[in-house]
């Protein structure tokens, strides 16, 4: 649930930090119980160790990492664990990305204990390739949402190098289906972009760090970012650096607003708080709002509170670039990862049962974009060209994780379901609306988080 709207100014209350998630914490009691004897303890050491490396380095903005993607599931549980107990090795955003998966597995535990092999799924999640975690996790969502609905869940296991299987077989009274869950992660062509417009920005922090002169930037790009040159948004604001006041560059290929960091609202606020360096919320006390649909790259030096160093109570200096990519081109590419990954996972489905699929897909922050990835996959999947299967239907499932700003709230994420109809038949949606992330009442409404 969220909050009712606030302002920017608010102030987060001195008590009350010691609560603890118990859905959290069952999910991870689960995942320990299942590990292989000791080596997940020292695999979690290692990621806090890691992580007490590297910390102050990225919080500064810098090109550093929080944890090894070599072992990621470790990173994962890390977070979940610290978040659900101590906060000790929390990291805001991080949390946001991952933990709230971890938790509706805590949540759907007691459906889950239902359901055939899943003790060895969840083993070889927590002791197995340590650099995807986020197939089984969607995995064990997808099968929590069919046990929800009452129906007997199994997961196949696997004949690899024999025969291509689905992940799982449901089944209630005459009504049996195979399924198989995709988890989707950014394309290559989406990674490229985040790249190109972080390194863009990079030159941004480093220009206005030397010369002393904080800033704000909002930058819409009219071309794909990897056309343009790394030095293009420093180029654009080096002469009218300082700036006092709100300037709007116009230019055929971009659109750039400039302005002063918002310091009445950071010293109003840091006066009496602190506030994770790097984070969200530090983005919205230096810009002086927050538009969740952009992308954002921070770098700002800061006095960190001596008994909490990942935490700042005095900015110094900051600079903020807050940006988006509306080039067609751009809009197109972000919608073209459905297909391959829709005819990979149809492969999987036997032709002796009707088949659905789970896509499982991270927002790309922005509305429009997702709005033509929705059409795009709906046209996709109505169009497949199957092969022996018997597809009858794909569920989209959108997620949009919010590094929350909001007071007294700790995590957000939306989730946007679509049923994708395959072809032409009459077989009525077995799933019919039911979100992965949350119950069938009380959370939920018609609509997409992109209208």
């Amino acid at each position: 649930m969220k909050s009712p709207q606030h302002t920017v100014a608010w102030i987060a209350p001195r008590t009350g930090h010691d609560w603890v998630c118990p859905d959290t914490a069952r999910a991870v009691e689960w995942f320990r119980s299942l590990a292989e004897g000791a080596r997940l303890d020292s695999r979690l050491d290692a990621c806090r160790a890691y992580y007490e490396q590297h910390r102050q380095a990225v919080e500064d903005g810098l090109d550093a990492k929080l944890f090894d993607p070599r072992d990621a599931v470790a990173w994962y549980i890390l977070q979940a664990e610290t978040y659900a107990t101590d906060r000790r090795f929390w990291t805001p955003d991080e949390a946001a990305r991952t933990v709230p998966y971890i938790k509706r597995i805590g949540q759907l535990y007691d459906l889950l204990a239902r359901v055939d092999g899943v003790e060895e799924r969840v083993a070889r999640f927590v002791s197995g390739d340590a650099t995807q975690p986020e197939g089984t996790l969607y995995e064990l969502l997808v099968a929590g949402a069919w046990s929800g609905r009452g129906y007997a869940v199994r997961f196949v296991p696997e004949q690899r190098g024999v025969t291509r299987t689905p992940d799982l077989e449901v089944a209630r009274g005459r009504s049996r289906w195979a399924v198989e869950a995709k988890r989707m992660m950014p394309s290559a062509y989406q990674k490229r972009e985040m790249q190109a417009g972080q390194a863009i920005a990079a030159r941004l922090h480093d220009l206005s760090e030397a010369i002393g002169h904080s800033v704000v930037v909002d930058v819409i790009y009219h071309r794909q970012l990897t056309d343009y040159p790394k030095d293009f948004l420093a180029d654009q604001v080096r002469e009218f650096l300082p700036v006092h006041a709100l300037r709007v560059i116009e230019r055929e290929d971009a659109a750039i607003l400039m302005r002063p960091v918002a310091w009445p609202i950071c010293r109003r606020v840091l006066a009496s708080d602190c506030v994770f360096i790097g984070s969200t919320r530090m983005m919205e006390l230096v810009s002086g709002g927050h538009n969740h649909d952009l992308s954002h790259s921070l770098r700002a030096r800061c006095r960190r509170e001596p008994d909490r160093p990942s935490y700042a109570d005095h900015i110094y200096y900051a600079s903020l670039v807050n940006w988006a990519c509306v080039s067609p081109v751009a809009l197109n590419a972000r919608a073209r990862h459905f297909k391959k990954k829709l005819i990979d996972a149809e492969g999987q489905l036997p032709d002796d049962l009707p088949g659905v699929i789970h896509m499982g897909m991270e927002s790309s922050g922005r509305p429009e974009s997702d709005l033509r990835r929705h059409f795009h996959n709906r046209w996709e999947a109505a169009d497949l060209v199957r092969g022996k299967s018997r597809l009858r239907w794909v569920y989209g499932n959108y997620f949009k994780t919010e590094a929350t700003t909001r007071p007294n709230e700790s995590l957000a994420m939306e989730e946007t379901v679509a049923s994708y109809k395959v072809g032409q038949h009459r077989t009525r949606d077995p799933l019919a609306g039911k979100l992965l992330l949350s119950d069938d009442e009380g959370t939920t409404r018609w609509g997409a988080y992109w209208d």
